[in-house]
C-alpha cells in the first residue's frame, strides 16, 4: 500500500515550488537578455532551475495522487496551475533566446547538440501541456510559442556546426590533397 501524505505536507511543497517558480522566471529574464551577448551561460542556468522544478513536479504529483483529505482537487488544481505557468515562462524565455541565436551566423561547436536536446524538451512540454487536464489554461499565444519555438530550434539546428562533420571535412581534405598526385595516394 502506497504511503499516504497529509494536504499540509502537499500544500507545502507546492509553496515551494511556487517559489522555485518565480526565481525562474526572474532567470528567464536575465537569460533572453543575456542572449544577446552570445552567452549561453545564463540560459544553462535557467535549463538546470527548469530540470529542478520538473524534478520536484514529479515528487508533487506522486504526493497527490496519495494524499488524503478533502482538499485533493484544490491542490491538484495549484499544482497544474503552477505547472502551465512554468511551461508557458519556459517557452517564452526560450524563444527569446533561441530568436537571437537564430539570427547569428556564428555558432558555436556543440551548438546543434544543445539545441536538438532543447528541441526535445519543447516536444515534451507540448505533449504535457495537452493532456486535457490543462485544456482549458491552453491559450492561442501559448500553443503559438510552441511552434514557434519548434520553428526557431529548427533553424538554428540546421545552422549549428557539427563537430562530426567538421571532421569528416577534414580527412576529405586531406584525401583530396593526395588525389591530385597519384602517387601519393597510393603511398598513403
Amino acid at each position: 500500500m502506497a504511503k499516504k501524505y497529509s494536504s499540509q505536507e502537499v500544500e507545502r511543497f507546492l509553496v515551494a515550488l511556487e517559489e522555485q517558480a518565480r526565481g525562474i522566471i526572474a532567470l528567464s529574464e536575465k537569460a533572453a537578455a543575456e542572449a544577446n551577448k552570445h552567452s549561453y551561460e545564463l540560459y544553462n542556468k535557467f535549463r538546470s532551475k527548469v530540470s529542478e522544478f520538473e524534478t520536484f513536479s514529479i515528487i508533487i504529483e506522486a504526493r497527490l495522487r496519495n494524499m488524503d483529505g478533502k482538499r485533493a482537487s484544490e491542490l491538484q488544481e495549484k499544482f497544474d496551475q503552477l505547472s502551465v505557468l512554468m511551461f508557458s515562462h519556459f517557452i517564452k524565455a526560450s524563444i527569446k533566446f533561441f530568436f537571437v541565436l537564430s539570427a547569428s551566423t556564428l555558432l558555436p561547436l556543440g551548438a546543434r547538440d544543445i539545441f536538438m536536446a532543447e528541441l526535445k524538451r519543447i516536444y515534451e512540454a507540448k505533449n504535457k501541456l495537452q493532456n486535457p487536464k490543462f485544456e482549458s489554461a491552453i491559450d492561442d499565444e501559448i500553443a503559438m510559442n510552441l511552434d514557434l519555438a519548434e520553428d526557431i530550434l529548427n533553424e538554428i539546428i540546421e545552422k549549428a556546426p557539427r563537430l562530426l562533420d567538421l571532421a569528416v571535412s577534414e580527412s576529405r581534405a586531406g584525401t583530396d590533397q593526395h588525389a591530385d598526385r597519384p602517387e601519393e595516394a597510393k603511398a598513403s
